[in-house]
This record gives C-alpha cells, sequence and structure tokens, in this order.
C-alpha cells in the first residue's frame, strides 16, 4: 500500500467535533458575559449616582458661603442631565455616561433652590433607574430641612 504524502483538509468528523466543542465552550461563557454586562450598567449607574450626590453637596456649600451669588441645580429628565447654574447662568452641565442609553433620569422636583442655612427649597427624590424598571436602580434623596443628601440603591 502505498502511504499518502499530501493529505489536506479536515473531515468532516474533525470539523463536527471542533464545532461541538466551541458550541460547549460558548453555551458556558455567555451567561456570564450577560451578567458581566449588567453589572457593569449597575456600577456606572452607583458611580453616576454618587457623582449627583457630591454635586448636591458642592453646590450645598457653595451656598452656604455665597454673598450675592445665588446657586441652583436644574433637572433635565428628558436630556437626562443636569444643569449647575450660578445666577441663572449655567456653570456646568452634566449629562449621563453613554452606556446608560437604557437607564432614565427622574428627579420629582427639576429646580432645588439651597438657601444660605444650606436647606433646599422642597424635598427631592433623583431615581436613576434601567428602562421600565422602576423598581431597581438608585435614588437620591434630598431633604428640605437640613439639605441632607444620600445615595441608596433600589432592590
Amino acid at each position: 500500500m502505498r502511504a499518502i504524502k499530501n493529505k489536506r483538509g479536515f473531515s468532516v468528523l474533525e470539523i463536527l467535533i471542533v464545532t461541538a466543542l466551541v458550541m460547549a465552550i460558548a453555551t458556558l461563557v455567555m451567561p456570564s458575559i450577560v451578567r458581566f454586562s449588567e453589572r457593569l450598567e449597575y456600577i456606572v449607574a452607583r458611580n453616576m449616582a454618587y457623582a449627583l450626590a457630591s454635586d448636591l453637596r458642592r453646590t450645598q456649600s457653595l451656598d452656604l458661603y455665597r454673598t450675592q451669588s445665588l446657586y441652583v441645580v436644574n433637572f433635565d429628565n428628558v436630556q437626562k442631565s443636569y444643569y449647575l447654574s450660578q445666577n441663572n447662568r449655567i456653570v456646568e452641565k452634566v449629562k449621563f455616561a453613554g452606556y446608560l442609553n437604557d437607564w432614565v433620569l427622574e428627579a420629582s422636583n427639576a429646580q432645588n433652590i439651597f438657601y444660605a442655612t444650606g436647606a433646599l427649597n422642597s424635598y427631592n427624590y433623583i431615581n436613576i433607574y434601567p428602562y421600565k424598571q422602576m423598581s431597581k436602580g438608585y435614588q437620591v434623596q434630598v431633604l428640605p430641612v437640613t439639605g441632607r443628601v444620600g445615595v441608596q440603591r433600589k432592590q
């Protein structure tokens, strides 16, 4: 018998085995990739909630030491952004990260005016949640009398 010198290509059996192995590995890996993506969204949302709380505290501290200036935080629920303004002039505009396109920024009070005592004009809840899932996400609370700002995760 002659030995085959130039063996070219793969047999059908080899291709089927490799395809089955790739499919088995993909079946094991895909759920963890999806979970990682969901967790990453919550991490970004948490960071945005804490950044918002920090901006509210910063505006509040500026108001404590103001002389003639009036510092206000305005929320735009449609554009998913908020504005820090001084005497009706926008000082800083903050827009949610592009990664949170399917998330909602919703403030119960669109305008937050801090007084010289650090108190807020009215009670405010700012909700950050995935679209159509209000029970999840984060909530930033601003108390009117004390002006205290806090962040909590909604379950």
